[in-house]
């Protein structure tokens, strides 16, 4: 984000002062003080946001993929997030551009490349082609906009990555990995870009891999 600094300049008018003596009748000479220049200096910036800081970082690495696309070789760069920088960025994210049935992320950083995410979702907008028993009896469940919960494994290397989904649940009750597997696989294909999360796909910002740490989170490019 970039901050304008704007800088004001204000002028203090010609100061006359005139004094008139009544014996002579004549007016004392008006002198002029010098304008003196005063400038009122703009407060310093605001301090950016943990997400707008993301940002920035993130943007760093597209500039590293982009010198690695015209043929340079710049130096690895590695960053570090932490988990409440990592949410503060996905919020600002689904604030400023809507997710295809996604209204809601939050994830907790677990344990080396294990993840928890509680996310809400619009099932109304999922559609998964499967009428077993079980999945029909999830999706009397599930209508409309519901919360739920999963955990898994996120995979990354030389450039791939892939969450492989573990548990799942609503509320108390334990859903279905493979419908839920479905329901992400369903919603990745509608974003934008879309993404085919049932196979490896390209981590975004020209990322190299993602290793995730208990309350961490560690990019490379």
């Amino acid at each position: 984000m970039t901050f304008r600094r704007s800088f004001t300049l204000c002028f203090i008018f010609y100061l006359c002062i005139s004094a008139v003596y009544p014996q002579k009748k004549k007016a004392v000479e008006k002198k002029k003080k010098p304008a003196v220049a005063v400038v009122k200096v703009a407060p310093p910036p605001k301090p950016k946001t943990p997400a707008e800081k993301v940002a920035d970082t993130l943007q760093e690495f597209v500039v590293q993929a982009d010198l690695r696309h015209r043929g340079k070789h710049p130096p690895e760069k590695v960053a570090r997030l932490s988990e409440g920088d990592v949410n503060a960025y996905m919020q600002q994210a689904i604030k400023n551009k809507s997710r295809f049935g996604v209204k809601s992320v939050y994830i907790k950083l677990l344990a080396p490349n294990y993840v928890s995410a509680t996310t809400t979702i619009d099932f109304d907008k999922v559609k998964v082609d499967d009428q077993s028993f079980a999945v029909r009896m999830v999706r009397a469940l599930l209508s409309g906009e519901k919360q739920i919960y999963v955990e898994g494994f996120l995979n990354s290397n030389d450039g791939k990555g892939q969450f492989a989904l573990q548990k799942a649940y609503f509320g108390s009750v334990r859903l279905p990995v493979y419908f839920i597997d479905k329901v992400i696989n369903y919603l990745g294909r509608r974003q934008n870009p879309p993404v085919d999360t049932s196979k490896p796909a390209d981590l975004p910002y020209g990322l190299k891999k993602v290793e995730v740490g208990p309350g961490s989170i560690t990019l490379r490019g």
